[in-house]
């Protein structure tokens, strides 16, 4: 019992070492009620759908924006955030569908408009503007937002129905300090209709996530050696 105990502690204590992290999450939205950790907000168009598997949102203009949010926390370190946006009825609408996030050094939103476009927003000013992308009403729109603490780098792409990932922004974001911490805030999609009229804009959020990723450092001298007088003292017992 003495070697598998002492090898479990030397890998608790190289695992301790390592960064701490965001909370994480990960909804699809398929459970019979919504999970108490979303916000709802806006006065109009927000509801989960049990049947379908997807939280639907929309809005009219003048209403105000109706929104999803979930409250972060924990301490800054690698994630990768996702989320998939089934475009219902959306196209042509005019409206936007936002994606932000916030933390203690500023925010940053994605946002879709439905004539087709996507701009990105970090404190500051926009990262780029206007990309085109090709979807209907029908399709899923999914964007991945992956950073990387160590180089304060974040990589942004989309996927459509499901396909290959296209980039649509890799580096620190705006001003001297770069992105840092837009995460342990909240989590936020809006919809804003800024057009009028038929049909009114409706998306399908289906699927979301946050996954935190817990570096583990290369283990310390003084850790290797902790390690190699504990199995010499295991071999000499024997």
């Amino acid at each position: 019992m003495k070697a598998p105990l002492t090898s479990t502690l030397l890998s608790a204590s190289i695992i301790s070492a390592g960064q701490a992290a965001v909370i994480g999450f990960d909804e699809d939205f398929t459970g019979a009620t919504l999970d108490p950790a979303w916000n709802e907000g806006g006065a109009t168009g927000g509801a989960l759908d049990a049947a379908n598997d997807h939280y639907s949102i929309t809005n009219t203009n003048g209403s105000g924006g109706t929104k999803l949010s979930r409250t972060e926390g924990g301490t800054l370190g690698d994630y990768t955030h996702m989320v998939t946006l089934g475009l219902n009825s959306f196209m042509g609408t005019g409206a936007d569908v936002k994606w932000k996030t916030f933390g203690a050094d500023g925010f940053t939103e994605i946002v879709f408009n439905s004539f087709g476009n996507v701009r990105q927003f970090h404190t500051g000013g926009n990262l780029y503007t206007n990309v085109p992308i090709t979807v209907a009403d029908g399709d899923t729109l999914s964007f991945k937002q992956v950073y990387t603490l160590s180089s304060n780098t974040m990589d942004v792409s989309y996927s459509v129905n499901g396909g290959a990932d296209q980039s649509l922004y890799s580096g620190i974001g705006n001003g001297a300090s770069g992105f840092q911490n837009v995460i342990t805030s909240f989590a936020e999609v809006e919809v804003f209709e800024f057009g009028a009229g038929d049909p009114v804009p409706t998306i399908e959020i289906q699927e979301w996530s946050l996954s935190p990723t817990v570096a583990i450092p290369e283990p310390s001298t003084s850790l290797l050696l902790a390690g190699c007088f504990a199995l010499t003292a295991i071999r000499r017992r024997r």
